[in-house]
Order: structure tokens, then sequence, then C-alpha cells
């Protein structure tokens, strides 16, 4: 039989070790998550909403608004939205799943780097937002790539709606626009 103040201990350490391992387990919050993960290709790395630190993603981590997506050099991943956007994530790229703005609209803060966007079968409108302008898409195949002083939206198929303090465009199927 194990002592008193043995068993005490013994029974603190056990909690302390389920309160940890607890803590580590990538819990999902948000119910629908705003995004999933369904491919990862290098160092890819998300930090939650709120958290100090940047942690490794895995298949089908899922992330809820506010989480941050970065890849390394030579990563990549592709990540599916709420609104069934598929997003292809290049290297060096750091963006803020947003989620929902509205019934009708879907937001993205791309913050350096660039992605592809493929939203033809997206119920929303899919709002891509950067440092330098605003572009609004529905149904809808793009790039949208930041620079250090400027933002380049190039649309593959239909057409994508920019915006900034500058003024408004639209650019429609094989153009280009910065």
């Amino acid at each position: 039989m194990i002592p008193e103040p043995r068993r005490y201990v013994c029974t603190l350490a056990t909690i302390f070790v389920v309160i940890v391992l607890a803590g580590q387990a990538r819990p999902n919050i948000c119910e629908p998550p705003a995004a999933v993960v369904v491919s990862v290709q290098g160092a890819v790395d998300a930090k939650r909403a709120g958290a100090a630190d940047w942690q490794p993603v895995a298949m089908d981590d899922k992330f809820c608004a506010g989480d941050s997506v970065r890849t390394s050099a030579g990563s990549r991943a592709d990540i599916l939205l709420g609104d069934q956007s598929v997003l292809r994530v290049r290297e060096q790229t750091t963006l803020v799943v947003q989620g929902p703005k509205d019934e009708g609209s879907y937001v993205l803060d791309l913050l350096q780097g660039a992605a592809h966007f493929f939203s033809r079968q997206g119920a929303r409108n899919l709002e891509v937002q950067t440092p330098y302008t605003v572009a609004g898409v529905r149904g809808t195949e793009f790039g949208v790539e930041v620079g250090n002083s400027a933002t380049t939206v190039r649309v593959f198929e239909g057409s994508v709606h920019a915006a900034n303090s500058a003024g408004r465009i639209l650019t429609a199927t094989s153009r280009s626009r910065v």
C-alpha cells in the first residue's frame, strides 16, 4: 500500500499530465470551421486567434475566424474555405482566415505572398483583403499577389472587382491589374 503523502503526490502528478496533454490538443472551438486544410507540402504553420506561438499545420486541421496561416520557402498548402472556395497558398505567404462577413460574403486577409483562388462553387461572394486593395469575386478563378508596395490581381476565369483608396476596377478573364 502507498503511504498517504505519496498517493497525494501521484494523484497531483496524474492530474497535471492530463491537463498538459489536453492543452496540446488542437481543439476546434468553432462550428462549422471557417477553413480546413486539404493539402500540406513543406513547412506550413498556424497561429490560432489570440495565441502567441505558431504551430505546425497538418492535414484536416480546422481554422476559426482570426486564425493565421503562413508558409515557408518551398512550401505550400491547399485550404478549403467555409464557402467551398479552394485556396492554394504559395510559398512565403501569410494570411488570416476571417470567415463569413455576413450571409452574402466570405473574407480572407492576404498579408503577404501569393495565393490562387478557385471560387466557382461558392454560394457567397469571396472578399480578399490585402494591405493595398480589396478584391471581391463570385464564381471565379483568380490569383492575388502582395508585393512590397502593391497587390497584383490575375483573373483566369470570370471577373474580379478590386478597389482601394485610389479607385475601383473590374478585371475580366485573362487580365492582370496592379
